[in-house]
């Protein structure tokens, strides 16, 4: 016979319609017999628990909220729901807001910024030489031979290499930078891609002329800061689901307003037929603006992008696929109100079955940015204009006759985009469109200074009362 301990109850499986409980004892009951008898079983089991658990609640001594910690011989209360509530509050800030970076702060060494300084001064002259081979052997025409035409927007023709006749001159290879165990030792190399095949990229050419200035073009295509980039995305329609300014090398000033010296990050979204089985690429890249000269004198802006990779910095994300991509885009003035385009990128092609679609893709983007970087300029100086107008207080937010209606981007205080809709008279946005870009520039950088010393005056005002320095009249001093 079973002990009281082993008892257990169990419904015989052979029984169809009428369950028979039975008991180790060997005695049998009927179903309405037996359920009081299982009931009295369970309750007698929870009042054994119920005891068990106060006997040992009575041997443990009593809960605490506070930790008591010495440290050098002075003993600290430390509140331990107070810090568990803090560290959830801290890993909530933690978590990646969108446009911000994925990584850690970048900090380089002057060294490092230096190989910068000099690699991208490289890449420019470099495709320098194969824009005045553009101008001066080809008479501004890309040889048929070479390059396939493949759309027309506006005044730009996009063109695309065939696939036997790449030549990349080492252009497009990711740069790859290595930082020694010493902080003042580093060294720049290129990668595999190096020698790039015609199966691994597209090389794309768009050409053409566009009514502005050689300083539109620079400040249509510059973005000092994470808040004007992805405006200037905005307006451009370049397809950026994310970015983000991670160093800032050489910044713009008063003496070269359109002179500027990056590290950025940004993602490109796929097209929709592609989200379902290809992740989206991501780019860490160097990003240079400015100006300089051809071998005949003539005065030409600029705007380039390289990837380049940093191991110990920039790992790749497991989010998105690390891309590759370089590209340079030249302005020159032909007349006094007509620009040259010549833009060259080279993408590299995930895979070969999405050659056709990616390679569409890009063609696309490259062909409407070479334009839409103009109309970005038109706009920044539009919302400048605007924004001095509503500083002076000279008339209202909106022009008297309203006849054109335009969108401003604008960063609200979420970091989120917003667009906002202003109706300006045709007579003030001819008067905007033509006025001066380097004006406004360098007026947008006294104001970012101004903003910036504002900021850290109110800082340290509000460093100076947590600290306890200032105190109400009357106070207790003690």
């Amino acid at each position: 016979m079973s002990s009281s301990s082993e008892r257990v109850c169990a419904i015989d499986p052979g029984v169809r319609n009428l369950a028979t409980v039975y008991d180790p004892d060997g005695r049998t009951f009927s179903v309405t017999d037996s359920k009081s008898i299982m009931m009295n079983k369970f309750k007698a089991i929870d009042q054994m628990k119920s005891l068990l658990k106060r006997m040992d609640n009575a041997s443990k001594p009593a809960p605490t909220s506070s930790l008591r910690i010495e440290i050098g011989g002075v003993c600290t209360d430390l509140n331990i729901n107070r810090v568990a509530m803090e560290f959830k509050e801290f890993r909530n800030r933690t978590a990646r807001e969108p446009n911000t970076s994925p990584y850690p702060p970048m900090e380089l060494t002057d060294k490092e910024k230096q190989l910068l300084r000099q690699l991208a001064k490289d890449l420019v002259a470099i495709n320098v030489e194969e824009f005045e081979e553009f101008l001066f052997e080809n008479n501004g025409v890309l040889p048929e031979r070479d390059w396939e035409f493949v759309r027309r927007d506006e005044q730009v023709e996009t063109y695309l290499r065939r696939r036997e006749k790449y030549g990349l001159r080492g252009f497009g290879a990711t740069k790859r930078f290595r930082r020694e165990t010493s902080d003042t030792s580093a060294s720049m190399s290129s990668t595999k891609s190096e020698e790039l095949s015609s199966l691994d990229v597209a090389d794309i050419r768009s050409i053409g002329f566009k009514d502005g200035t050689l300083e539109d073009g620079v400040y249509g295509a510059m973005s000092p800061t994470t808040d004007v980039f992805r405006t200037k995305s905005a307006y451009v329609d370049d397809k950026i689901e994310e970015c983000n300014v991670l160093a800032l090398i050489d910044n713009v000033s008063d003496a070269d307003p359109f002179t500027s010296l990056t590290i950025r990050w940004r993602v490109t979204e796929n097209p929709p037929v592609m989200r379902t089985f290809l992740k989206s690429y991501d780019h860490i890249y160097l990003e240079a603006t400015g100006f300089t000269t051809l071998t005949n004198g003539d005065r030409i802006s600029y705007q380039l992008l390289h990837s380049i990779d940093f191991p110990h910095l920039t790992p790749p994300l497991k989010t998105h696929s690390r891309g590759q991509v370089a590209g340079i885009l030249f302005f020159r003035q032909i007349d006094k109100e007509t620009v040259q385009i010549h833009g060259r990128a080279v993408f590299a092609i995930p895979f070969e079955r999405a050659r056709a679609l990616f390679t569409h893709m890009v063609l696309v983007s490259m062909s409407k940015s070479c334009i839409n970087i103009f109309f970005a300029a038109q706009m920044k100086k539009l919302r400048w204009a605007l924004h001095e107008r509503r500083k002076n207080s000279v008339a209202d937010f909106v022009c008297t006759s309203c006849r054109v209606t335009h969108k401003i981007a604008e960063i609200g205080p979420d970091n989120k985009l917003y667009w906002t809709k202003v109706h300006v008279c045709p007579f003030c946005m001819t008067q905007v469109i033509k006025s001066d870009t380097s004006i406004t520039m360098r007026s947008e950088i006294a104001a970012g200074r101004t903003t910036l010393r504002r900021k850290k005056k109110a800082k340290c005002s509000t460093r100076f009362l947590e600290r306890g320095a200032f105190r109400p009249t009357g106070s207790d001093t003690t």
